[in-house]
């Protein structure tokens, strides 16, 4: 997270970033969207099953929460716990909600710096090539293989749900069942379910709502 130097900064500039969280969170802890495709519901079904790191316990959603804006939910630790207690990540976890929108990494020649890319290194180009790193990491999830993963997902509940969207072999390779995974975790990720747009910056550019004098001071010291 990015620290401000300016302490008349620090109370200006939250003001325009100020939720109105317009979606619904049911008693799972998972957004509420309806008219999901099979790819996006497998996918969300993925996004939220604990079973699938090594010990069982930990899923995407432990880091990337829909009630903590898709990010880590535990505001106390600086960096994110993994499914063995007693390890942690290099990092905090980035959030996942808009993560859609990020572009692969490139070399920008005009500002003379590298942007884009997933994780905070940038090194995955896609939202389904980063959902591929987590499971295998072992501070992370902790699987130790790739196989380890598939056969979890061939013990779920929703493993009918991949023979629908991906053909009845679709669990038989591992190396292929563990890409179709990452496909379908990035075909949630693009829904609106993830990225709501639905802050009060977002309302305001739709002219839908007004922002306060101090928070039209805000966006033009932010800008």
């Amino acid at each position: 997270m990015h620290r401000f130097a300016s302490d008349s900064a620090l109370g200006v500039l939250p003001a325009i970033l100020l939720v109105c969280a317009c979606y619904s969170v049911d008693q799972g802890g998972t957004t509420q969207q309806a008219d999901l495709t099979p790819k996006q519901e497998l996918g969300k079904r993925l996004f939220f099953d604990s079973n699938l790191s090594a010990p069982p316990g930990q899923s995407c959603a432990t880091c990337h929460a829909p009630e903590a804006g898709f990010g880590d939910p535990d505001p106390s630790l600086p960096v994110s716990r993994g499914a063995h207690t007693d390890r942690f990540g290099n990092r905090n976890d980035l959030t996942a909600a808009y993560a859609a929108f990020i572009p692969p990494r490139r070399f920008d020649e005009d500002e003379g710096l590298w942007v884009g890319g997933l994780f905070w290194d940038g090194r995955a180009n896609t939202l389904a090539e980063q959902a591929q790193g987590p499971p295998l990491n072992p501070l992370e999830m902790a699987n130790p293989d790739v196989q380890t993963v598939v056969e979890s997902l061939r013990a779920a509940e929703y493993a009918a749900l991949f023979a629908e969207v991906y053909g009845e072999d679709a669990l038989d390779d591992a190396e292929t069942a563990y890409d179709y995974m990452a496909d379908a975790i990035a075909a949630y990720e693009m829904t609106d379910e993830v990225s709501p747009f639905n802050s009060k910056y977002d309302l305001y550019l739709a002219g839908a709502v007004a922002l306060t004098e101090q928070e039209q001071l805000g966006l033009a010291l932010f800008i």
